[in-house]
């Protein structure tokens, strides 16, 4: 134990060495301070390049964390996207639908793409979103519904139909049913059917009638 002591004491003696361990703490401690200067600056950074983000087909735009907020209380119908293209399998069909030259029937004038960065994870957990796409659809400060998905087996058509359902939900058409509304024969008079379903009894027709239950 002593020798190692005896060597320890050596190499501190030796001023190259001193040196050297001086060198790497002063780098360590540079990096550091660098990461905790500048890690704002850099976020900024990724913020201002996400949103300058623009996309071939102007019905999409790229909007900020502020915006989304915003946006989720809006009182007028509105469609926010939220999509990480980071290991998104269906982002190059996302691609696509961003890049359409001409203007996409079904979706509205405007439609908000807002794309995560690396610390907004809690933007992301408050608005519950887990896949890698989620399209919003917003009315009255309210959420009407979402589409969420990771990978597009129809193509971003898919995308389109899914958020025409939320806003203009499938009503079930009421299937017609046929009822027979008998009114009173005359004194030995028999109804005879016709072709047409009608019935004729002396002066009195019988008619079928239509009820939608």
């Amino acid at each position: 134990m002593s020798n190692l002591l005896d060597e320890l004491l050596v190499l501190l003696k030796n001023k190259k060495v001193i040196g050297c361990l001086i060198a790497i703490l002063i780098a360590i401690i540079t990096m550091n301070l660098f990461i905790a200067v500048y890690r704002g600056t850099i976020r900024e950074q990724q913020i201002e390049s996400v949103a300058k983000t623009t996309y071939k087909n102007k019905q999409f735009k790229s909007i900020q964390e502020d915006e989304l907020t915003k946006l989720m209380t809006s009182k007028e119908q509105v469609i926010i996207g939220i999509v990480d293209p980071v290991d998104n399998k269906g982002f190059n069909d996302i691609k696509k639908m961003f890049n359409e030259k001409s203007t996409i029937e079904g979706l509205p004038k405007t439609v908000y793409i807002y794309q995560p960065i690396y610390d907004s994870s809690k933007v992301i957990k408050n608005l519950g979103i887990k896949d890698k796409n989620t399209f919003i659809v917003v009315e009255n400060g309210k959420e009407l519904g979402r589409y969420s998905f990771n990978q597009l087996e129809g193509g971003y058509e898919e995308v389109i139909n899914e958020v025409n359902q939320i806003i203009h939900p499938k009503i079930e058409r009421k299937k017609p049913i046929r009822k027979q509304e008998e009114a009173p024969k005359t004194d030995n008079q028999e109804g005879v059917p016709s072709e047409d379903g009608t019935t004729s009894s002396g002066d009195v027709t019988h008619t079928s009638e239509v009820f939608f239950e």
